[in-house]
């Protein structure tokens, strides 16, 4: 069973918080991390979900 757009839209904001928060504790650590990376992630994660629906 496919997605519906929204569930997909639900989805991707949970990630993209998840992985600003993780961003945000990775620079407080001084931990190397990039906004790339987090991009990165993001792309994969929506083109994974686009997959779905195609």
């Amino acid at each position: 069973m496919s997605k519906s757009s929204d569930e997909i839209v639900d989805e991707m904001i949970v990630f993209i918080e998840k992985e600003e928060k993780d961003l945000q504790a990775a620079k407080r650590a001084n931990e190397k991390g990039t906004r790339t990376d987090i991009v990165n992630r993001i792309l994969q994660k929506l083109d994974t979900e686009m997959g779905d629906e195609n």
